[in-house]
């Protein structure tokens, strides 16, 4: 070790030195480690030292678009440093069908669950729709007789069997008769009629018919989540990194990528819940719908779609996330007699960038058959990430023999489902 001219030498400066730079090394290697730290952004670690410590940042990748994701709604709900990276939830079909990502999350997450929600409709007078017995009603008339008009008014619909689509009050003539825009089809006595708020293009809503809440009520359950070390291992040649590490560190950053997102995907659809250290997915959350040997119909799957869509008052983020053995049958199977389009140019008709295909669903899994599709709305779903980004352990030695450097790449995470009924998981033989 070189000092200046005049300057006495010392093993106690030598010690402060050693402890302060690392030991000695060649000039050469100083020269590759510069080389490799140009690539991977700088691994100084605390106090100075020059040498590369054990541990890498993960915003040592350098920062990706989040305009470029595609997908759900990202949600950042603590300060992040601006050079954290989320590409690793960039390959989440979990999330580019439309989850919801919180980031940077600190402590335990508590989110509120719900296997309802409210959605407002608009009914009669008395602020719900009115379903009276024993009303009477003649074939080719426009008078309605009821026990008690007292919570009609005019503008109110009418449906019920023997009266056609459309029907409107358009005056309440006294205590227990009205009259209506369209005569009636049939005769009867012991009519069973339903009545509604609704405008017929001249009578306005009924001022005083408020909002109704049905269907439901906002539940108060909590669910708490506690982050859960997720990871992957991968290999690199370190002939590769040494050779050319400009286009080679692109591509293991792609798989460490994919690796933790695989990962997010399979817990998010088929976590077992925290007894075994997963996540509660999806396929446990809901009642999965076995079709066995009866497989999918268009009728089937209108069927799961409406019930889906149903549930919520803006249900803007449905999707699917299915199977290749799914997609084969989908795709050469026909929507219904005569028909000259399959089931999966039907499902996609109109938003094909909601359907995803993903190899999360095979043999190995719960699904069995590995022909099975997820529908929901996937608001409803939420990937939480702990603290600042993904850590990185760095391992020349272990597979030093086969001349490989070991990376392995874990991050803090869960992922909850907050309305389960908002989701369909469907298999078949």
């Amino acid at each position: 070790m070189k000092y200046p001219k005049k300057q006495r030498y010392s093993f106690k400066r030598h010690a402060l030195d050693t402890i302060a730079h690392g030991a000695p090394r060649f000039d050469h290697e100083i020269e590759k480690q510069e080389a490799i730290k140009a690539q991977w952004g700088t691994f100084a670690a605390p106090g100075g030292r020059r040498r590369p410590t054990m541990f890498v940042p993960f915003r040592a990748f350098g920062k990706f678009d989040r305009a470029d994701l595609g997908g759900g709604t990202y949600q950042t709900i603590s300060q992040i440093s601006p050079a954290y990276t989320t590409g690793v939830i960039a390959h989440n079909k979990v999330f580019k069908a439309g989850a919801t990502v919180l980031d940077g999350c600190e402590g335990q997450v508590i989110l509120t669950g719900t296997s309802a929600i409210p959605l407002p409709t608009f009914a009669g007078a008395s602020g719900t729709s009115q379903t009276l017995a024993n009303c009477t009603i003649t074939a080719g008339a426009s008078s309605i007789t009821v026990s008690s008009s007292a919570t009609l008014a005019v503008g109110m619909a009418v449906s019920g069997t023997g009266l056609l689509p459309n029907c409107v009050i358009t005056q309440v003539v006294d205590g227990t008769h009205v009259t209506v825009t369209v005569p009636a089809i049939t005769s009867s006595s012991t009519a069973s009629l339903t009545f509604y708020a609704v405008s017929d293009g001249t009578n306005p809503i009924m001022p005083e018919s408020e909002p109704v809440f049905t269907a439901g009520s906002v539940g108060a359950n909590s669910l708490v989540f506690s982050p859960l070390r997720l990871g992957c291992k991968i290999k690199c040649s370190k002939q590769l990194l040494a050779q050319s590490p400009a286009v080679f560190i692109p591509i293991l950053k792609e798989q460490i990528s994919r690796g933790i997102s695989s990962q997010l995907d399979n817990l998010a659809l088929f976590g077992t819940g925290p007894a075994n250290g997963q996540p509660l997915g999806i396929f446990s959350t809901v009642t999965p719908v076995n079709l066995a040997a009866s497989p999918m119909t268009w009728a089937n799957y209108q069927n799961y779609r409406t019930t889906i869509l149903r549930t919520d008052l803006d249900p803007d983020s449905y999707g699917g996330i299915l199977s290749p053995a799914f997609l084969n049958y989908a795709d050469q199977t026909q929507a219904y007699t005569g028909a000259s389009y399959s089931i999966w140019e039907k499902m996609v008709d109109g938003h094909p960038d909601r359907f995803f295909i993903g190899n999360e669903i095979n043999t190995s899994t719960a699904m069995a058959s590995g022909k099975g599709i997820f529908l929901g709305l996937w608001r409803f779903v939420y990937i939480m990430i702990w603290t600042s980004g993904m850590e990185l352990q760095w391992d020349p030695y272990s597979s030093a023999d086969t001349n490989e450097t070991v990376i392995r790449a874990t991050i803090l995470a869960n992922v909850g489902t907050t309305f389960p009924a908002a989701f369909q998981a469907i298999y078949q033989n």
